[in-house]
């Protein structure tokens, strides 16, 4: 104990190498009693009084208002991002069903199918993937659009009698069914380009 000041007799607590838990809790000041008779003896009760610097954090109108704008801009820039994403699937598929062939829907088709994870190998060819499914009606869909894929394709005709809309329903059910709601309509917005 070190005295600070001799004439309001306030005496300090002071160690040459402190310790991390000594400076993080501030100075301490001892002070003795005010009923003091006289200063022999060292069995006067003594108080502790520590200076804080904790103040309790208030919030700032200013802060609030700035995020409740932060969070309405991050709200509306999501629903921004998924209108786009939903318009450009709607042109996307505009173009795909209303085009004169069926090539731009065969590739969509097999694009779709690994979202639920069927995929043509490298070394098979078109007809062999189709034959490859499992399940008989998508099978009996895909042996009849690579049919007229490489009629197309490969031959430079295009079948009017081909039903594209069916097809595309009838693929999208499929997916619908096998992947489950939120997995099909996030892969169906976000995943395929």
């Amino acid at each position: 104990e070190i005295l600070t000041s001799n004439s309001k007799d306030s005496w300090e607590i002071f160690d040459c190498t402190p310790d991390f838990s000594e400076t993080s809790q501030g100075h301490k000041i001892i002070m003795p009693n005010a009923n003091l008779k006289g200063v022999k003896g060292m069995d006067i009760e003594t108080k502790t009084v520590k200076k804080s610097n904790n103040k309790i954090p208030m919030i700032n109108i200013s802060y609030f208002f700035i995020l409740c704008l932060l969070s309405l801009a991050l709200f509306l820039g999501v629903i921004g991002v998924v209108f786009i994403r939903v318009r450009r699937w709607r042109r996307n598929k505009n173009k795909i069903l209303f085009c004169q062939g069926v090539i731009p829907l065969y590739y969509y088709s097999k694009k779709r199918l690994t979202t639920v994870g069927i995929k043509w190998s490298n070394t098979s060819s078109d007809e062999e993937g189709a034959l490859g499914l499992k399940d008989e009606i998508l099978r009996e869909h895909f042996i009849n659009i690579v049919k007229v894929f490489y009629e197309e394709y490969y031959g430079g005709t295009i079948d009017p009698s081909f039903d594209k809309l069916e097809f595309y329903k009838y693929l999208e059910g499929y997916i619908k069914k096998s992947s489950g709601f939120f997995k099909y309509y996030y892969n169906k917005f976000f995943s395929i380009r």
